[in-house]
């Protein structure tokens, strides 16, 4: 199995008016919550903060949707997560945010023959295996909407972008076959890495295949195995 965690760019939030508060604030506790994966430098920051002006920063580490919960509730000062909101989502809950902590994308193997420290893989591979994951996962998305809604329209959209993993998961087999040629060494340590792509693209193929099952349940015509100009046709 390999888990591609997301770099963490923690979004510190924060209600607009807690900015115009000065004075007797700082001898007060300054409740938070959020992500959980920044809070040990989030502990040593509050601990310098307290003896530096008296003020005591007390951040809960109980997950990023929790903490967003907590300070659009107003019940803490200021909110942690991962995942920065939107723009207008800020404005209509009346808060402000900056990144605090930036992280980085780990990959955890757990394959049959890959012993622990093995794999040696590159930024650049890491990069195309993560933009394999968002397509198949945006897909994957996309396909149990449009099973929930029986949404025809949106399942030939999933068809037509298909191609996209495979087009992602053929370029990294290209990359990882060019270094092996220049560097046999590394050929023992990417063959995880292919199954991995390999299996992240299988989910890209049973997105689709669900995709599939939507048209066929909606309008009774199996598509399967058809360009995608003919399903369009078969569908009308």
């Amino acid at each position: 199995m390999l888990t591609m965690l997301k770099p963490l760019t923690r979004a510190a939030l924060t209600v607009a008016a807690a900015f115009l508060r000065c004075g007797p604030v700082l001898a007060q506790d300054v409740p938070g919550a959020g992500a959980s994966p920044p809070a040990p430098i989030d502990a040593q920051w509050a601990d310098a903060y307290h003896k530096a002006t008296g003020a005591r920063i007390n951040d809960q580490p109980v997950g990023c949707g929790a903490g967003v919960r907590q300070i659009k509730a107003r019940t803490v000062d200021f909110g942690a997560t991962d995942a920065p909101l939107a723009d207008e989502e800020l404005a209509r809950d009346g808060l402000v945010q900056f990144r605090v902590v930036i992280g980085g994308v780990v990959p955890v193997v757990n394959l049959p023959g890959v012993a622990p420290g093995q794999p040696r893989l590159s930024g650049a591979l890491l990069g195309d295996l993560e933009h394999e994951v968002g397509l198949a996962l945006h897909q994957l998305r996309r396909a149990l909407d449009a099973f929930a809604r029986l949404d025809v329209p949106t399942a030939l959209q999933m068809l037509k972008a298909d191609d996209q993993i495979d087009r992602a998961f053929e370029g990294l087999m290209r990359k990882l076959i060019t270094f092996r040629m220049e560097d046999p060494r590394t050929i023992s340590a990417s063959i995880g890495l292919v199954f991995a792509a390999k299996a992240i693209e299988r989910v890209g193929d049973h997105a689709k295949n669900l995709a599939e099952a939507v048209i066929y349940v909606v309008k009774g015509t199996d598509v399967r195995h058809n360009p995608i100009d003919s399903v369009e046709s078969m569908v009308r």
